[in-house]
Parts: C-alpha cells; structure tokens; sequence
C-alpha cells in the first residue's frame, strides 16, 4: 500500500509525464521519424521532430519544449506573477534578449520550466518555438491549427496545439508594431526575432466570424546559407557557372534572378552578395530584411514603403552607393531604381517573380511599364527552379541566359559573358579567360576544403562562425587577384577597390585595407600582418 501511494504521488507522476516527453529516442510504435534536431533560444533548449504517421501517413510536427511538465496550477501561478511585471515593470514583449535577461532576472527564483513559459506568453505564444527552428520556411494558422513547411520535405505537417486565433492574431500584431481594425483585415507586416531575423507576415482577421475566415502566414527567413555550403552541399549550382556570375559581380555587369515563389530567389541573390568587396557601399531595397551580410560590409537598407518619397533624389542616391540589391522587385520604381543602378555601372543584382524569360519581359515592358530601350541594360538572366525529390525539395540554378538586346538571347552564354567581360574592364577576352581560371580554382579549393577538413565544414555550416572567416577568405583571394600581372591592364576608371591596391605602398601601410586593423611588423620576415584577417603585406 505505501508503494502505490508513493508512485500516485503528484512529484513522480510529473517524473514520469517528463521521462515519455523527454525521451523521444524511444521506439514509437506507429511513427516514422523523418527529422531530429535540437536547438536553443537563449538560454533553453528545444526539441522538434518530424514524424509521419504509419495509420493515415500524414506528417506531424512535435515540440519537446521545457514547459511540458507544468501542472494547471502552476501555469496560472506564472501567469499572475507575469501581471505583475506588466504593471510593475512595464514589461508587456521580449523582443530582444535584453527584455529576455530582464525577465529572467525578474523571476530568478522559479525554475527553468516557469521561466520558459512565462518567456512564451510575453514572446510569441505558440509560435516561439517554430521560428527559431532553422528547418522550417512557412507557417500557416488556420482553424485553430498550426501547419508547418520544412525547407526539404515536400509535404506540409500539423501541430497538435489548439489556438486561440483571436489572442495569438493580436499579439502578432503588436509584436510587428501593427493594430488589426475592421478597415483594414488584411495587413502585411514583418516580425523579427531575439536573433535578427526577419519574417514575413500576412495576416487576415475577421472578428466576431469563424475561425476558418481568419488566416496567417509566415515566410520564415531564420537560416542563412553560406556559398561554400550552397556549392558543395545542397549543389544548387555548377561551379563554372558561379564562376560566370561572380566575374560579372566584379565587372558590374547587372544580374536579374527570377523564378516561381520558394524557388529560392532571395537566397541566390545573397550567395552572390557574399562575394561583393566588404569596402563596397551597398542598398538592400526590400521591405523585409532577408539579405544578411557579414559584418563590416557597408551596408544601408531601404524600406519599399518609402520609394515612393526617394522618387525625386533617387539619383542623389545613387551616387552614395556602388551596389544595389533587391530581394524582390515589386513595383515601377524599384525596377527603375534598378536600372538606374545599372546605367551607372554600379553592382545591381535584384529578383522578380516570373515563370519563364517571355514572362519576365511581359511583366517589366507591361506590368512595370519600362520601355524596351531600356531593356537593353540587362544582360544576365538567371531562371531558378524547384525539384522533387523522394519527397525532398531541391533549389538550383536551372539556366543562365545572356541578353544580347532587342529581347534576344545569347546561344553560348559562356563566351558571351566573357566578352562582356572584356568589353567592361577593357582588356583582352584571353585575359578574362584567365580571371575566370582564377575565380573558378578558388570555388574549387573552398569546395575540396569544405569536403576534406571537417574543422572548415562547420565554420561554413554556421552562420555566427561564417561571418568570422569569410572576410578573411575573400579579402585573401582578392589580395591574390589583385596582386597577379593581370591587373595591370585593368583601367584606373575601375572603383572596385581591389584593384586600388596597386596604387598602395605596402611599406606605408599601417591599418589593414580591408578590416581596417593595426598592423604588426614581423621583423623575421620582413613583412606586416594583419592580426584579424591573417594577411600578410
């Protein structure tokens, strides 16, 4: 009898309601698990799987998340101490982890479980866990569920959470800075999370209705993909094509990237402004934030909803940039923008939604209203796809077309750029054959590094270790670039400022003119070296 008590007790039925949640290595009979990963938002760990069910053979999304163990009781003890802080502190979101160290502090005394909820009901409700997963790029709300999309598998998978739409559409808004009104039901906004990304949000609300009138989507942006794993693991693109786009990113000739949605527009258009010199002065055009450079590059970005005022001193802006980037060219005036940009024989690579090249013309002549003349500025077109695969999604770069002019294409698209090529920096096509010798050996090398050295793998794979090495790795191999015999014949007209390294003394240099550091002499050597990018001049 004091056995049975003792395992009734309300403390070993939570350890045992913790053991099954916790442990989900388990066999699970009836489940087929297609995905495991972990990952941390702040200081808490979580949990989520994708599982397909072996009954119906639907895909389930589950999340092990901290709080799983609250009681009732305890759930509603949080929640008081939550109104306090309100009223208190002035503590109503965390939207940073500052507003996260704060609540925390507030509630030292609770344990991990209680700080995790109450971190929950002040951040995103539900969706807190979902946002911060890497694998997943769309969220749908709808009828009170949750379904989500990941980023491989081609099937969409549910949650079995209840929502309250009403509450959690509410708190979306606020978050985003937005108010949901009668007038106006159907709002777009963007949320950003505790690490900087952006998402994409549309919301439409209908109160007083059905839950089926009221819907949510979310296009989340929270992984970014490094070039080196773009190549060599996903394999979305040939290296003699990259190799193609980055000598026209460096003779400025303008790249237009198009394609169907979640074809990976935006994505290819942030692998190729990786390789932009961090000294170039770029604007990033868009409404959300979904191009993420390194740190240290030039950056200013533009929100869509002002062109409309920087109609009339577009021009004034342009002169204070020498790259411009668009994730998504949504209106007249950021095409003309664009163009502008090109003209000026600045670096412009953008994205448009089309299905096909006649489409992509139809809708800048028609939907655009740009005239043909003026079509004559873009020269390379890249058409981006989507594959299925054993239920897997695949990205690539589907074809690459070169625009001759007068809506005529290029039938070798390799000789074509490197004409341009030429016919850009002035010098002879046997010399830019060799720079595309150059740049096509350096993606090599990245890749057999990436394959061979598992230390260099990982630093490619995560994005925070990325932004630390990557500017090292292309500042060496612009230093190589520029220091061959090659640039020689480049023209002094050129303002990449790589190619300004020939006019610098090495033996006056005393900050590095890349990263901008002290430099220390190595007196055995002769030489200085840069103790942040390891560059020795």
């Amino acid at each position: 009898m004091i056995w049975r008590k003792r395992r009734d007790s309300g403390l070993l039925q939570i350890l045992k309601v913790f053991d099954t949640i916790s442990t989900p290595h388990r066999e699970d009979y009836g489940v087929e698990l297609l995905r495991d990963t972990r990952f941390r938002i702040g200081p808490f760990e979580i949990r989520a799987q994708v599982v397909r069910s072996e009954v119906d053979g639907k895909l389930v999304y589950r999340v092990i998340e901290p709080d799983a163990t609250l009681r009732d009781e305890e759930r509603r003890e949080v929640e008081k101490f939550l109104d306090d802080i309100t009223l208190k502190h002035g503590l109503f979101l965390v939207k940073s982890y500052r507003d996260l160290d704060r609540l925390l502090n507030l509630l030292n005394y609770l344990d991990e479980a209680q700080k995790y909820y109450a971190f929950k009901r002040l951040h995103l409700l539900e969706l807190t866990p979902v946002l911060y997963d890497e694998n997943i790029e769309e969220i749908n709300i709808l009828s009170n569920t949750i379904a989500v999309r990941d980023r491989e598998l081609s099937e969409e998978a549910t949650m079995n959470v209840t929502v309250d739409v009403d509450y959690l559409f509410n708190r979306l808004a606020l978050y985003g800075g937005k108010q949901l009104s009668y007038v106006t039901p159907t709002i777009i906004f963007s949320i950003q999370d505790l690490n900087g990304y952006s998402h994409r949000v549309s919301l439409t609300y209908a109160p007083y209705s059905p839950a089926e009138y009221s819907e949510c989507r979310i296009r989340c942006f929270n992984k970014v993909i490094t070039p080196v794993e773009y190549i060599a693991r996903y394999r979305s693109i040939l290296i003699d094509d990259l190799a193609d786009l980055i000598l026209c990113v460096l003779a400025r000739i303008p790249i237009c990237i198009y394609g169907e949605q979640n074809t990976g527009k935006t994505t290819f258009v942030n692998q190729l402004a990786f390789f932009i010199p961090p000294e170039i002065r770029i604007n990033v055009i868009g409404m959300y934030k979904e191009i993420h450079l390194p740190r240290g590059t030039k950056v200013n970005y533009v929100i869509a909803d002002n062109l409309d005022q920087l109609t009339h001193e577009f021009e004034a802006a342009l002169t204070r940039t020498d790259a411009i980037l668009v994730n998504e060219v949504l209106n007249s005036q950021q095409m003309k923008l664009v163009l502008s940009a090109a003209e000026a024989k600045q670096i412009a690579i953008f994205a448009v939604h089309a299905a096909s090249v006649d489409d992509l013309f139809n809708r800048i002549i028609y939907g655009f209203k740009i005239p043909r003349t003026r079509l004559n500025t873009l020269k390379v077109l890249v058409e981006m796809g989507l594959r299925i695969e054993n239920g897997r999604k695949y990205r690539f770069v589907s074809k690459i077309y070169f625009h001759e002019g007068g809506l005529k294409l290029a039938s070798n698209v390799h000789d074509a750029i490197l004409r341009e090529v030429a016919e850009r920096l002035k010098i002879d096509i046997e010399i830019a054959k060799l720079y595309y010798d150059q740049v096509k050996l350096f993606l090599q090398n990245l890749v057999d590094r990436y394959n061979e050295d598992p230390a260099f793998r990982e630093q490619m794979s995560n994005y925070r270790l990325f932004e630390r090495v990557w500017p090292g790795i292309l500042a060496q191999f612009y230093r190589e670039l520029g220091s061959s015999k090659l640039v020689c014949e480049l023209k002094s007209e050129l303002r990449i400022p790589v190619y300004r390294e020939l006019q610098i003394r090495y033996d006056q240099l005393k900050f590095c003119p890349y990263c901008g550091a002290p430099l220390r002499q190595d007196k055995h050597r002769g030489v200085k070296v840069c103790p942040r990018c390891q560059l020795e001049f």
